[in-house]
């Protein structure tokens, strides 16, 4: 994860790449990823230690769909479904969940061992943009 880099675009792109930070540079090719049928708005990574490897979360406009990417192969392998508006946020603090904010106005729990969303709740009128734990 502390050697990786992601960058979301109004392209629909996501690129991923190695990051030497003795020297802040980037190591290698992009492997640039392209799910998304709509602008990527956020994205972290979480550290997938029953595979010991990193998984890259992102979401953001279009279908509304958050993806979990393989860092090691830089391969999507799963789209959750669930928000039925835009993504605009999304945090992990550790281990298998994360949390996802929406332009429906909702939060979401999600859990990567179970592959779903465990728990809604509805927070505000507005769209929820920033979400930290």
């Amino acid at each position: 994860m502390g050697d990786l880099v992601a960058t979301g675009s109004n392209d629909k792109t996501v690129k991923l790449m190695k990051f030497n930070a003795d020297n802040c540079s980037i190591d290698g090719q992009e492997i640039e990823l392209t799910m998304h049928d709509g602008t990527v708005r956020d994205m972290c990574f979480i550290e997938d230690s029953s595979n010991k490897s990193s998984l890259l979360i992102s979401g953001g406009a279009g279908d509304c769909k958050i993806y979990v990417t393989d860092c090691a192969t830089g391969t999507p392998f799963q789209a959750l479904s669930g928000h039925t508006g835009h993504i605009l946020a999304l945090y992990t603090w550790g281990g298998a969940m994360f949390v996802s904010g929406s332009q429906d106005r909702t939060v979401r729990f999600w859990d990567l061992r179970t592959r779903g969303c465990v728990n809604v709740i509805t927070p505000a009128a507005t769209p929820t943009k920033p979400v930290r734990y």
